[in-house]
C-alpha cells in the first residue's frame, strides 16, 4: 500500500534524534496477503497510485463508516496530505479517531502528532501555543500500549525535553529502552548515548556498545560512526 504511516514530522520530539526524511513503513504491513486481490482496499490503493484520489476515497468511505480501521486511517492520511483538496487536519483527526476505535496503533500515533503540532482544530502547525501536549501523550501512550515503537520514542523525547510534564531523564530512558526493544534504531542510538553519559541510567559502556551496535546494524549513520570509535 502507498498509504504511509506518519503524515508530518514532530520536530520538538525528534530534535535530538531522527533526521528529516526518516523512512516510514507502509500500511501494507497491516494487510494479510491472503485474499488481497479481493480486498477493496487493494483496489483503493491502485486508484491512489494512479492519483485517482476521489475514486479511492469513494471506495474507502463506506468501509470506514462500517468500522474498517484501515480505511479510516487511510482517509485520514488523504485529508492530511491534501489529496482531496486542501490539507484538512480536522477531518484527518476525525477519521483517525474512528480508526483508533478499532485499536489501530498508527491512527493513535498520528493523533498524537496532531495534538503535538497543534493542528487538532485546524491550522498549519506553526503556532506552538496551539500544541496540546497532554493529549499527545495520551494518544502516544495508547499507541505504545499496542507496541508502536515510534510512539514510545516520541514519549521518550517529551520526557527528555520536559514537554507537557516535568523533565525526567529516568522516564525518558525507560521509554527509549522500550522503543529500542521494539526495534527502533534511533531509540537504540539515543539509549546508547544515555548509557555512555550516565544520564537517567547508570553509566555502562557495555550496554552503550550493545545498543549502539544494534542501531548500527540497522543502518543508523550516527551509530555506524560511533562504533568506529568504540573499536579504537
Amino acid at each position: 500500500m502507498v498509504f504511509t504511516l506518519a503524515f508530518l514530522p514532530a520536530p520538538g520530539v525528534f530534535a535530538a534524534s531522527a533526521p528529516s526524511g526518516q523512512p516510514v513503513r507502509a500500511l501494507a504491513a497491516q494487510q494479510s496477503a491472503a485474499g488481497k486481490n479481493n480486498d477493496p482496499m487493494a483496489k483503493a490503493d491502485q486508484l491512489y497510485q494512479r492519483k485517482k484520489y476521489d475514486e479511492a476515497a469513494a471506495i474507502m468511505r463506506p468501509l470506514a463508516e462500517a468500522g474498517d480501521g484501515r480505511a479510516a486511517f487511510a482517509l485520514g492520511l488523504m485529508e492530511a496530505r491534501g489529496n482531496l483538496g486542501q490539507p484538512d487536519y480536522v477531518k484527518a483527526r476525525s477519521w483517525w479517531e474512528k480508526a483508533a476505535q478499532s485499536g489501530q496503533p498508527e491512527a493513535e500515533y498520528n493523533l498524537g502528532l496532531v495534538y503535538y503540532r497543534g493542528v487538532q482544530d485546524g491550522g498549519d502547525g506553526r503556532d506552538p501555543a496551539r500544541s496540546d501536549f497532554a493529549s499527545a501523550i495520551k494518544w502516544w501512550e495508547k499507541a505504545a500500549g499496542h507496541g508502536h515503537g515510534g510512539a514510545m520514542y516520541s514519549l521518550a523525547g517529551m520526557a527528555r525535553t520536559g514537554e507537557g510534564q516535568p523533565r525526567d531523564l529516568k522516564k525518558a530512558a525507560t521509554w527509549y529502552r522500550r522503543a529500542s526493544e521494539a526495534g527502533h534504531p534511533e531509540a537504540q542510538y539515543q539509549l546508547a548515548g544515555l548509557y555512555l553519559s550516565g544520564s537517567g541510567v547508570e553509566k555502562n559502556e557495555a550496554e552503550a556498545k550493545k545498543w549502539m551496535q544494534k542501531a548500527a546494524d540497522a543502518g543508523h549513520p550516527g551509530a555506524i560512526q560511533a562504533m568506529k570509535l568504540f573499536r579504537k
